[in-house]
């Protein structure tokens, strides 16, 4: 049973069915899996383009130009499951070996995750060969993203100490690769992501855009090549903002613009923007409340506020796969909407989008 649907971005929804990984709740991952996999080929939805199933969670992703986000969500709400729990599941080991030798796929798996290019740039950026890079791009999300929270901890990061926790994203390079790998991997589509949301914007007239905790700079670059006059946004002398700067200074052709904050207080002005985007940043700030009244302030009239949050995914009571997620934003799963509301916000017909009346 899906517990919470949310928004991944303009293009994809995110069904969490539990903090747990145990059979029964990765059965029912499985049943929605094919029983919309066969609506799909059935012709009975439009517009679903790749369902990525894992232990606990379901992400759907979608065509803006056929469907919506609150299409999906209605869908995916109404849907009647037939439970199909088998509990006699064989274990299969698989062995694996990673050699050159062995490794037969690797080069068209370099190749179609155009990894080269992205290894180029952290190599040159990190001082690194070539080599390494490339090897370490090719591990995929998983295995980088277990490397992010296994340095948050192995630093002896303090959640509670504000400090404690800007002195690990200022010095921490892990985030560099797991974004890299997180961009390119096609099954998180990502790219489309950036995608929708640059062609939503800029048709929707919006053309001063600024791109909250934007990491690596990925959905900045997008937004310039979409034609919007984009500000990226992070935490000043990080090594993830660093990389993003090394990344727009190959881009001579693009003129995106930088603002940083050296703290978590959100100093990003006022009436300044036609839209803001917050990807995935939200959940990682001690402050959310602050970061949405400083988004509604910094935005125009009519300006638009494009969030994406992950509250209660990962984090100190749950799981802990993610402990840079803090556990004091989680009350935000059910008072993100309520607060913005209370901000000034109105939700945008699109049902995903906040507007600045």
């Amino acid at each position: 049973m899906v517990k919470n649907i949310s928004n991944l971005g303009d293009a994809a929804v995110y069904c969490d069915f539990g903090s747990e990984v145990n059979e029964t709740i990765n059965a029912s991952v499985i049943d929605y899996f094919h029983h919309i996999s066969k609506l799909i080929k059935d012709k009975k939805i439009e517009g679903i383009t790749n369902l990525t199933p894992s232990y606990n969670k379901l992400i759907v992703s979608f065509d803006l130009t056929v469907t919506n986000y609150k299409k999906i969500k209605n869908f995916i709400e109404s849907l009647s499951i037939n439970k199909n729990i088998k509990n006699n599941n064989q274990k299969v080991k698989i062995p694996v070996c990673c050699d050159d030798e062995y490794g037969l796929d690797f080069s068209r798996l370099i190749e179609k995750m155009n990894i080269d290019n992205q290894a180029e740039l952290i190599s040159g950026f990190l001082g690194i060969s070539l080599k390494d890079a490339k090897d370490r791009l090719s591990l995929g999300f998983h295995a980088n993203h277990h490397e992010v929270a296994k340095d948050f901890i192995d630093n002896s990061t303090n959640v509670d100490d504000p400090n404690s926790l800007l002195n690990w994203y200022r010095t921490t390079d892990s985030y560099i690769w797991e974004l890299s790998a997180y961009h390119l991997d096609e099954g998180f589509n990502y790219k489309g992501m950036c995608e929708g949301i640059s062609l939503g914007l800029f048709h929707s007239g919006k053309k001063n855009v600024l791109s909250i905790g934007d990491g690596i700079g990925t959905l900045s670059l997008r937004m310039a090549e979409q034609g919007i006059k984009t500000t990226y946004h992070d935490l000043e002398n990080s090594k993830t903002a660093n990389f993003a700067q090394y990344r727009f200074s190959k881009r001579p052709d693009l003129d995106i613009k930088t603002l940083f904050t050296d703290s978590f207080a959100p100093t990003i002005g006022s009436n300044k923007f036609d839209g803001v985007v917050a990807l995935d940043f939200l959940e990682h700030v001690v402050n959310v409340d602050e970061w949405a009244l400083a988004i509604f302030n910094c935005l125009k009239k009519n300006g638009v506020f494009i969030p994406n949050n992950a509250f209660g995914i990962g984090d100190a009571e749950h799981g802990n796969s993610i402990p840079m997620h803090l556990a004091i934003n989680n009350k935000y799963e059910w008072e993100w909407d309520p607060m913005l509301v209370r901000i000034g916000f109105v939700r945008h017909e699109n049902g995903q989008w906040w507007v600045k009346p």
